[in-house]
């Protein structure tokens, strides 16, 4: 390969294809030239930007393993902008599965504050490995990603997404991920746990704020625990902040417990703020055991944490054995926790097995601290359990120490061992006895 240096610009050339740098970004044309670009990579990162200019096929040029990564294990994460002016990524085809070095699959081996934008990848794209995600497999620091449409399948055990597997150790002061117009239509499936339509964890990080605006999930995801439409599980963070705005799920959200039709499960975070508003779930959310709701399946041993759900609405069915809600599968254990419903309305139906089966959240119990509101909603259609503790809105309150409830008809009241009793269909109000 022979380097050609001039004032403005250096152009290398190899076997008559034609690749060229504008100070730090990369022009691409094919497939081939983007392996190339990564092979010659120096230092520890990749911080270059790249700019496609033709779409990419992968059958001209395999990529075995995600780009920066060595057979070794090694990997040099992606800390650029990638251009991708509207180009596809095809026939993009890998299994790393059962390989004894780099096991993980996705485009790149990891993200780190990172910008990716306008891209595609098509039906003929795949990704199989122990974490799988199509844009990386793993990711940490700030993170904007725009206009991203996934048609390709993404397979693994545990932390699988469709965008990204995990985000982690974002612990380098404040940060940000920003999912913008992001759509994933293909299937999604992890052996395990911790699997999302957009994200399939993000865990361990402090001082994150994350918004997911105007994205949607077609696909279907599956899993065993910790499932969701958009982000599957989200744990042990110090001062995240989570917006979820005017986003869809219409996918089938599948596992065993721990299932959501937007988030799987949120567990053990400190400083907890999450809204999701303007959005809308028409996938059916399925789990064969607990704790499964048509927005969150499960929020569990969390301190300091305020939930607000507003202006939303799920109009398929969510199916379990206990803890089904609407909304909210079960809310257990949390500290200092402010709930807030605005607006909300199910129409689907919500069945369980056993009991514990709320219109809009199914069991509640074990909190201190707790205020908890519903404002201006409605839970339209059957809510049907087997054996104990069905509720029009909530199936069933018990031994919350010091929780203050609120609704648009009944005034502030302290209750404790509070239970929702059986009623066929329940609007606005809140029917309870003590």
């Amino acid at each position: 390969m022979k380097l050609h240096h001039f004032s403005l610009f250096f152009i290398v050339i190899e076997i008559g294809c034609f690749l060229t740098t504008y100070g730090e970004i990369y022009t691409v044309r094919s497939a081939t030239e983007l392996i190339d670009v990564f092979k010659g990579a120096t230092g520890e990162t990749v911080d270059f930007d790249i700019d496609l200019r033709e779409n990419l096929d992968f059958s001209e040029g395999k990529l075995i393993f995600p780009l920066g990564a060595f057979e070794n294990g090694t990997c040099k994460p992606f800390r650029g902008v990638l251009h991708g002016n509207g180009h596809s990524i095809q026939r993009l085809q890998m299994n790393n599965s059962r390989s004894e070095g780099y096991n993980n699959a996705g485009f790149f081996c990891k993200l780190e504050n990172a910008t990716i934008e306008n891209i595609a990848f098509d039906t003929t794209c795949t990704f199989v490995g122990t974490n799988a995600g199509t844009l990386s497999a793993e990711a940490t620091g700030s993170l904007n990603l725009t206009n991203i449409v996934n048609r390709g399948n993404v397979f693994g055990n545990t932390k699988v997404g469709g965008m990204i597997g995990h985000l982690d150790n974002a612990n380098n002061g404040s940060v940000t991920l920003i999912m913008d117009r992001c759509a994933n239509e293909g299937t999604v499936s992890g052996n395990k746990e911790n699997v999302g339509g957009l994200v399939g964890a993000i865990s361990r990080n402090a001082h994150i704020d994350t918004i997911i605006f105007n994205s949607i999930n077609h696909g279907t995801v599956k899993g065993t625990f910790n499932v969701g439409g958009l982000v599957g599980y989200i744990s042990d963070n110090n001062e995240i902040k989570l917006r979820i705005i005017d986003n869809w799920n219409n996918g089938h959200v599948n596992g065993t417990h721990e299932v959501g039709g937007y988030l799987g499960c949120l567990e053990k975070n400190d400083n907890v703020n999450i809204s999701i508003s303007e959005s809308t779930n028409n996938g059916i959310t399925t789990g064969s055991s607990v704790n499964v709701g048509g927005f969150v399946g499960g929020i569990i041993e969390n301190t300091n944490i305020t939930f607000t759900l507003y202006h939303c609405r799920t109009n398929k069915v969510v199916n379990g054995s206990s803890a089904i809600g609407g909304f909210i599968g079960v809310l257990t254990e949390n500290k200092n926790l402010t709930l807030e419903v605005f607006n909300g309305t199910r129409v689907g139906g919500t069945k369980g097995e056993k009991g514990n089966i709320g219109g809009l959240v199914g069991l509640f119990e074990r909190n201190k601290n707790v205020s908890f509101t519903i404002d201006n909603s409605t839970s339209r259609g059957p809510v049907d359990g087997k054996m104990w503790s069905t509720g029009g809105l909530v199936g069933y309150i018990y031994t919350n120490t010091n929780i203050s409830i609120m609704d648009r008809f009944l005034e502030k009241a302290m209750l404790e061992d509070l239970l929702v009793m059986s009623v066929p269909t329940l609007t606005w109000a809140l029917l309870f006895s003590t």
